[in-house]
């Protein structure tokens, strides 16, 4: 088990930690802070060093740190005798020790000016640089996600969730601490106390769920129950967010939300979905359920490929998901058609499943030249005209890929010129061949 971690304020301006116990006593050795500075631990209350009786009753653990490094040698913590040693520590520290505090001081500015300096410039934040020096919070913040979510961050968010809240109020501060509100909300169950689900999904997110929390899907899941079965068979066609969910258009997503300001972890609204849809899925199924390991590889694999992970493992799909997936990695245009073999599709199916195959074929042309010969070009002329502008499972909107196609026609298939005509022109896809 890990230790416990706690927060000190110093002369309520500034903080220590995340720090354990060997820590605060070594910090206070070092005289970072004093008696009358305050510490508190996740989700608990601020409680001062000198006051032992809200020590005992908040930090037992901490008590005898308190007594024996703090209090050792004074018979009273009243702020009186308090005061008298704060003032004899003073005068027997050498003047050097202040030279050296000074330092130690100043290499701390310097460094925590640097990390805002390298975080303005690879974020390419500046206007935001004047909001970072005055939100302490708000760096320490930055300062312990650094490149990955950790433990310290994670303390550091859950000890100052109420001052993260209050500075949530104002919409400069918001769109700052959102990523790492987000990275702590979806790395367990999708919520945030003191925060909408909606502002948690964002404005930028079209065609997702407006509640992407785990108590959300696994409400979902419950309703689907009767459904599910018909559904993978490609016997029923279903209109709603767990079924649009397994249908999503990965490569869709990619184009127009990597890379995405407001997310850190997960990358983008749609993949913390798809987390929270799966972590909810594992929680209410069990083994014996065919139907629930097939969504679950499902959801795997999805998450696989918006990552750009190794997908080199096993999947437990069949039906039309196993179809889908199928016509998603397919390699040439002449495997297409073996992806909806071992299914028997209702005719709305078997058109759906030609919508999605018809897209691959042309991607696979995209992805794979720079340039197309007149077979091809051909061949990616009977595949536009196949390709439905909206998909009437998903409804994601294909306009901007008949764009491109479109494009391509029109230059002879200069694939390469027509992916730079139509990313300078469209600021929110990237389309690459």
């Amino acid at each position: 088990m890990s230790e416990r971690l706690y927060l000190i304020r110093v002369d309520m301006e500034r903080f220590l930690g995340p720090m354990t116990v060997k820590e605060i006593r070594d910090a206070y050795r070092r005289m970072e802070f004093g008696l009358q500075d305050e510490i508190a631990g996740s989700n608990r209350a601020w409680v001062a060093f000198d006051d032992l009786e809200r020590i005992k009753r908040h930090y037992p653990e901490l008590v005898n740190l308190v007594k024996k490094e703090m209090l050792s040698g004074w018979g009273t913590t009243s702020h009186s005798s308090i005061s008298i040693q704060k003032d004899m520590k003073q005068k027997s520290i050498p003047k050097r020790t202040f030279g050296l505090f000074s330092k130690l001081i100043i290499l701390g500015l310097i460094a925590v000016v640097s990390f805002l300096a390298v975080y303005v410039l690879k974020e390419r934040r500046w206007k935001d640089l004047k909001m970072l020096l005055e939100d302490p919070l708000l760096s320490k913040a930055i300062l312990l996600y650094g490149d990955e979510y950790n433990v310290k961050f994670e303390a550091f968010m859950d000890a100052n969730r109420d001052e993260i809240n209050r500075s949530l109020k104002s919409r400069k501060l918001l769109e700052l601490w959102l990523p790492y509100v987000r990275a702590v909300a979806f790395s367990r169950d999708g919520q945030w106390s003191g925060v909408n689900s909606r502002v948690l999904r964002g404005k930028d997110n079209p065609f997702t769920p407006a509640d992407c929390s785990q108590d959300a899907w696994s409400k979902r899941w419950q309703s689907a129950e009767d459904k599910i079965e018909d559904v993978l068979a490609a016997k029923l066609v279903v209109q709603q967010d767990w079924a649009r969910l397994l249908f999503w258009d990965v490569e869709w997503i990619k184009q127009r939300i990597f890379p995405k300001n407001g997310w850190v972890f997960p990358g983008s609204y749609y993949e913390a979905c798809i987390l929270m849809a799966s972590k909810s899925m594992k929680s209410q199924s069990s083994e014996e359920q065919w139907d629930r390991r097939v969504i679950l590889s499902r959801l795997k694999w999805q998450q696989n490929l918006l990552l750009g992970t190794d997908s080199n493992q096993e999947y437990q799909m069949s039906g039309i998901l196993w179809s889908l997936s199928c016509i998603e990695t397919s390699e040439s245009g002449d495997d297409l058609g073996n992806c909806i073999k071992s299914i028997k599709p209702s005719k709305d199916w078997l058109a759906y499943l030609e919508h999605r195959m018809n897209l691959r074929q042309a991607r696979l042309l995209i992805f794979e030249n720079s340039q197309l010969n007149e077979n091809r070009l051909s061949v990616l002329k009977s595949a536009v005209q196949k390709i439905l502008e909206r998909d009437p499972m998903t409804r994601f909107d294909y306009d901007d890929e008949k764009e491109l196609f479109a494009k391509v026609i029109e230059l002879d298939g200069n694939i390469a010129a027509a992916v730079r005509t139509i990313n300078a022109q469209k600021k929110h896809v990237r389309f690459r061949y």
